[in-house]
């Protein structure tokens, strides 16, 4: 029984990731269309603005290392017959203002769009779009992402002894882990 019970839980768990492939880091607005596009027919990557040409070059190698047979890099779109990737700079971005880093990415069955406010939110958007690909079934998770950096430095692992010194100072006791004893704080 015990193990009827676990293989329910697990199999629970994972048709819950089957729906939504796991992104890392989780971006800051998700919105599932429950829609997967495939990578079949004829893909035009268009760079659509000066200095997205480099992302646009590296998400038509991935599409083909995927499976896309015919994908080409242009600068419009050349074909109405063939689904469209558009990654393009946009310095008018409502959501992203503050957020270089910042990018907005469209997943729909007509078309992918991927706009950022600099080349390196381009790229962002470009690795949360290898992370919805599903490589065996050639196909791509459906949704919209907004994400941006949650502090000003990506990758920063000092925002910890911020929060820690918050968390100390509240409640006045040790949070209990020994690295803290040898930390000094200053600050108010």
């Amino acid at each position: 029984m015990r193990i009827l019970v676990c293989f329910l839980i697990f199999g629970i768990t994972l048709d819950g990731w089957a729906a939504h492939p796991p992104l890392l880091p989780a971006p800051q607005q998700v919105a599932w269309t429950g829609k997967s596009v495939a990578i079949k027919g004829m893909i035009n990557v268009v760079a659509h603005s000066p200095g997205s040409e480099s992302v646009a070059d590296s998400i038509q190698h991935f599409i083909k290392m995927v499976g896309g047979r015919s994908v080409q890099l242009t600068s419009q779109s050349a074909s109405k017959s063939a689904f469209v990737i558009t990654v393009m700079l946009d310095t008018d971005l409502p959501a992203l203002r503050q957020n270089q880093e910042g990018y907005q990415l469209l997943v729909s069955p007509t078309q992918i769009e991927l706009k950022a406010q600099t080349t390196t939110g381009l790229f962002w958007g470009y690795r949360t779009l290898q992370q919805l690909t599903d490589v065996e079934s050639k196909s791509i998770a459906g949704c919209t992402i907004v994400d941006f950096p949650a502090f000003p430095i990506r990758g920063s692992c000092t925002m910890w002894v911020v929060v820690l010194f918050r968390l100390k100072r509240s409640n006045g006791t040790s949070i209990g882990f020994p690295i803290i004893k040898s930390i000094r704080f200053t600050g108010t």
